[in-house]
């Protein structure tokens, strides 16, 4: 009995001791947007986050603005005095005046000498691609916050790459798809030139279809599709000698695009709706097979609807494929393509508020070393995936989750989708939803690898303040009125013969100054 006693009391007397210990562990706010928020409570549920915060002996705490009010709550928080010692956000064009002016007005914390501290992961990553160093500075040098950079191992691996061996990559997501079934039983080859792609289409409707090509037109856009044919972008593009900004919308290419378009409207080749169509419309046309063509995302606009048809029929020879932009001739290499930059435009930062940047660093910085980025994109080994033939994926718990959870919804617990780490190519290719047949991976290969050399939209470049007012007064009239001609001269409203008279509209409403801008935008950029 006297023992025992004693153990009670040895214990009593440590209560308090242990207490202490964890009252001792460094606490970390930290405020970022809840990705999957249909089956996720908050930031807690996510397992790394869980593990990450033993491994470090930190006591995180997770604040999340409810979903739809995220540009809302961070309008609140910048302007409060308290702030969450790390905000996940875009913060160059969020905050007014960009990241120099969050700085400077002591919002956010310059992180420069911070990852040269703290941050010896980072640190060595950044010194490896210089070129990702200049994507996250201010104009003036400082760093203002640790990215979400898009990564994938080099093509040709034979096996998977951590961290070190991936490489920034420019993330093709979207594309042309076209049925091959089609094809087929028409007895044509896939169109290469745009003359192919307007003798498919007529082909095709003179089969019977009834849409020969559609797509949501904000994405037909993005896409790049048609108009790369004519080396030029929809909007202020990259000229290939990196030096160069260009406005795609009053090069004469613009002309030969906007006529080739119109041929497809006059035809009833393009759908006649094609200004209109939103997401809901297009399946429903992809689903009736209505269409042969179309643009969008593999697994939105393919994968499902190839399950869906195939469920219903399974002898139904409805396959879709990825399909090359199609170009003027046979060997021209296209030159811009549908790709982000390998730096998102958001990331981490420090906020002013917080007392202890140590520990705010050593959390960020965790998640750049090998052991964090596979648990940060890929989770637990044996829990959420597996290697198989020298690449990780999921494993049968989350392929079939005892819940009934999709394989992305099941994945959600396991991993984070967005944030300030390299987030890695085979996770998403994994995750993204349905890829039931080959087809829709390869599709994402396609176009990646044909579609064009470069990006079709300006590197990550930011105004000075003096600067944004002009622009954007300026920029959104051109914008609107060259959005209103566009759809005019595709329709026929407006005749192509007023393409010139719609160029000198342009520059009347101030297209050279806001080109000056740009420029002046880019120089600072390539100085970096």
């Amino acid at each position: 009995m006297k023992r025992l006693l004693a153990l009670v009391l040895v214990l009593m007397l440590a209560l308090p001791c242990l207490a202490s210990a964890e009252d001792e562990k460094p606490t970390v706010t930290l405020w970022a947007a809840l990705e999957f928020s249909d089956v996720l409570s908050s930031l807690n549920d996510v397992i790394p986050y869980q593990i990450a915060q033993e491994r470090l002996g930190l006591n995180m705490v997770f604040q999340s603005p409810p979903t739809g009010q995220e540009a809302e709550q961070f309008g609140l928080l910048i302007a409060s005095d308290e702030r969450p010692d790390i905000v996940i956000y875009e913060w160059n064009g969020n905050y007014p005046g960009g990241a120099e002016a969050a700085i400077s007005n002591r919002v956010i914390l310059e992180l420069n000498d911070i990852i040269e501290e703290y941050m010896p992961n980072l640190s060595a990553y950044l010194e490896k691609y210089p070129e990702i160093a200049k994507m996250i500075k201010t104009d003036s040098g400082k760093i203002y916050n640790v990215p979400y950079i898009y990564t994938a191992t080099p093509t040709g691996s034979e096996h998977h790459a951590s961290i070190s061996g991936r490489v920034p990559a420019y993330e093709t997501y979207m594309g042309m798809f076209i049925r091959r079934d089609l094809l087929e039983e028409l007895g044509l080859e896939m169109p290469v030139t745009l003359d192919d792609f307007y003798d498919t289409l007529v082909a095709f409707k003179e089969y019977g279809v009834e849409v020969p090509f559609t797509g949501i037109w904000g994405n037909l856009l993005e896409s790049a599709a048609i108009v790369s044919a004519f080396d030029i972008a929809h909007d202020f593009f990259l000229d290939v000698d990196g030096k160069t900004v260009r406005y795609g919308r009053v090069e004469e290419g613009y002309r030969d695009y906007l006529t080739y378009m119109n041929k497809l409207y006059a035809e009833g080749l393009l759908d006649p709706d094609f200004a209109v169509i939103d997401g809901t419309t297009l399946k429903s046309k992809i689903l009736k097979q209505q269409t042969g063509v179309w643009t969008g995302y593999t697994s939105t606009y393919m994968g499902v609807q190839y399950d869906q048809i195939h469920s219903e029929n399974p002898e139904s020879k409805w396959y879709p494929v990825g399909l090359t932009n199609p170009k003027q001739t046979e060997d021209q290499t296209l030159l811009y393509r549908q790709a982000s930059y390998p730096y998102r435009n958001s990331g981490a930062a420090i906020t002013t508020s917080c007392k202890n940047v140590e520990a705010a660093a050593k959390w960020l910085d965790y998640f750049w070393s090998e052991e964090g980025d596979m648990l940060i994109n890929w989770g637990v080994e044996g829990e959420s995936y597996q290697y198989v033939n020298g690449y990780p994926t999921f494993t049968d718990k989350i392929k079939n989750d005892p819940n009934g959870l999709s394989p992305t919804n099941a994945f959600a617990f396991w991993r984070i989708q967005n944030g300030p780490f390299c987030m890695d190519h085979q996770t998403r290719l994994m995750s993204k939803g349905s890829y039931t047949t080959p087809e829709s991976i390869n599709a994402l290969t396609v176009w990646e690898t044909t579609n064009g050399l470069y990006p079709a939209v300006l590197p990550p470049i930011t105004l000075l303040e003096e600067e944004s007012a002009v622009y954007a007064d300026k920029y959104n009239e051109i914008n609107t009125y060259a959005n209103e001609m566009r759809l005019k001269f595709i329709m026929g409203e407006v005749s192509l013969d007023e393409f010139d008279a719609y160029v000198a509209n342009i520059y009347s409403m101030g297209l050279e100054q806001v080109l000056e801008i740009e420029q002046a935008a880019l120089d600072r950029y390539n100085a970096r």
